[in-house]
């Protein structure tokens, strides 16, 4: 999830890496992330018809570590 905070009365929109878009507050994204999903993501909120100026978050997606279990000898 990535997330902004609230704005009485505003609309959210975010682009990013590999097409990303969302009209959400908070989105989240539904897959399994990979690499194609890090890189910088950026929303802008607009409140009657006047948008700010766009805020930018940086993604890393850290993949999950391999278990190796041994058996004693």
């Amino acid at each position: 999830t990535i997330a902004t905070p609230s704005v009485l009365g505003a609309s959210y929109s975010w682009t990013g890496p590999n097409s990303f878009t969302s009209n959400t507050q908070n989105p989240t994204v539904t897959m399994n992330a990979t690499s194609v999903h890090e890189g910088i993501y950026s929303v802008t909120t607009t409140v009657n018809g006047c948008a700010g100026l766009a805020g930018t978050t940086l993604v890393t997606i850290y993949s999950n570590p391999s278990l190796i279990f041994l058996s004693p000898p």
